[in-house]
């Protein structure tokens, strides 16, 4: 970003950081469930004791950086 760039510019074009992939535009996660590593990762994450995606209608990657550029 130029930091000339106007807010509505900043609004649309700011994003989490990219990953190893250097993908231009934020990846669409098209998954309605994660992945636990064990029995006690689920277990964190549903007690909310540690952040972290169980499930879309919860939470998911998107739904995250559509929540950082609104605030």
């Amino acid at each position: 970003m130029h930091p000339n760039d106007h807010f509505e510019t900043l609004a649309i074009r700011t994003q989490t950081q990219r990953s190893q992939a250097h993908e231009h535009s934020v990846p669409i996660f098209a998954t309605s469930s994660f992945v636990f590593d064990d029995a006690e990762h689920a277990r964190v994450l549903f007690a909310e004791e540690q952040a972290g995606n169980i499930y879309s209608r919860f939470s998911n990657p998107n739904n995250d950086e559509l929540i950082q550029k609104l605030c």
